[in-house]
């Protein structure tokens, strides 16, 4: 009978979790929504800069990405930490970028690369998860930027009879 018992605690407790969170999600704003837009940029750009060229690849890239796509949900759960998940994703992304800049090939791959002239058709010459990386790197640095400024809760109806 205790087994029985302790399974249904288990259920009621997983229930009640599971409503938590329901509930905790239904009441996000604006706010979760553009750094969940950043964070999705994040978990591709982190994807397609592990098959850049090896001379450019910085594996620091990779570990500040997936840093950035754990502690963003993580930090999301719940109320008292969730203004700081928008925040640990743009230092993330920050990270990501200047990993992908201190890489030990980056000047001598970019040089050989620019060395009659920049522009804008060189730079999408450049194979693809190079010049996407970049570009997601600061996009997503400025999503996350965007999503710290922004509620990331509803704001709260008054009870009825409650004068505001």
């Amino acid at each position: 009978m205790t087994g029985n018992t302790q399974n249904d605690r288990s259920k009621g407790t997983l229930a009640f979790l599971a409503e938590g969170l329901k509930r905790n999600f239904m009441q996000k704003s604006a706010g979760f929504y553009v750094g969940a837009a950043a964070w999705l940029l994040t978990f591709i750009h982190t994807i397609v800069y592990s098959s850049v060229p090896g001379e450019i690849f910085s594996a620091g890239v990779i570990a500040a990405g997936v840093v950035g796509i754990i502690l963003f949900p993580a930090l999301s759960l719940f109320k008292r930490t969730s203004s700081l998940a928008p925040v640990a994703l743009m230092v993330c992304d920050f990270m990501c970028l200047m990993c992908a800049a201190g890489a030990d090939g980056i000047i001598d791959y970019l040089s050989t690369q620019f060395f009659d002239g920049f522009s804008l058709a060189k730079i999408f010459a450049l194979p693809f998860p190079v010049w996407f990386s970049v570009l997601s790197f600061v996009v997503s640095f400025i999503a996350a930027s965007v999503a710290i400024y922004l509620p990331q809760y509803k704001k709260e109806k008054p009870a009825e009879g409650e004068n505001v």
